[in-house]
């Protein structure tokens, strides 16, 4: 009745993998499926991390994305599970939110977890919708080295968004950084 079409769900690695290697999804599923049964689309976030594995960061925006061997081995588990759970259910996804919200998340650091994701969840689902950067403003600092490095590696046909949310009083005020901001992502 609100016209709403699209709700964006945070998948909760931490809550969906509570002993290594074991997925539940039921707490996640019971939403994506009032959702689609509502005819609505799902826009289904990667993020946060898991601290069951060393690297593996925590389940709060200021833990850090996954790094080190053991910590991105479970993140590629994490990713390819909820992909292959989802196939055929979620076609829109965003990779990790508010990287930018977290100091030791560099833009190099977020664009190989993006590529990273979004190369998973295309193998999967080829089809697959993807919102890379995912901002809490729209930064054209963490904009340009990251979209350089999507560049240069030619990836940036993974993603169909980019994404920021700013956290501005007035909304008005951030529109000359957008102009900005989009002007580096074209």
């Amino acid at each position: 009745p609100l016209g709403i079409k699209r709700i964006r769900l945070q998948a909760g690695w931490a809550k969906t993998e509570k002993t290594k290697g074991v997925y539940n999804f039921a707490w996640l599923d019971r939403q994506v499926d009032y959702l689609c049964a509502q005819g609505m689309d799902v826009l289904m976030e990667t993020s946060y991390g898991n601290p069951l594995y060393r690297g593996g960061g925590g389940p709060a925006l200021s833990d850090g994305i996954p790094s080190g061997d053991e910590g991105l081995a479970a993140w590629d588990a994490w990713i390819n599970a909820l992909a292959s759970h989802y196939k055929g259910r979620v076609r829109d996804w965003s990779t990790w939110n508010e990287p930018n919200g977290c100091k030791q998340n560099t833009p190099e650091l977020v664009a190989d977890n993006n590529i990273r994701t979004a190369a998973i969840m295309k193998k999967h689902i080829p089809d697959a919708r993807i919102a890379g950067m995912v901002l809490t403003n729209p930064s054209v600092r963490f904009a340009e080295p990251y979209m350089k490095i999507l560049k240069d590696r030619d990836k940036t046909g993974l993603f169909e968004w980019m994404i920021y949310h700013d956290y501005s009083l007035n909304p008005d005020s951030v529109y000359p950084k957008v102009d900005e901001f989009e002007k580096v992502i074209h």
